[in-house]
């Protein structure tokens, strides 16, 4: 994810916040949600159903 792709968030509520934080935590959170998706994509495709 390229720094572009990334939103950035400037402020929330009245205090100021360093955006290079969110932008650390916002890639964190989809860096460890794309992980999660190959690993269960994995599992699921090796389950065969047995009726």
């Amino acid at each position: 994810m390229s720094i572009e792709e990334t939103p950035a968030v400037l402020s929330y509520g009245k205090n100021s916040v360093d955006s290079t934080n969110w932008d650390f935590y916002i890639r964190a959170i989809a860096d460890n949600a794309m992980d999660l998706k190959i690993k269960l994509s994995l599992v699921k495709d090796r389950i065969v159903y047995i009726d």
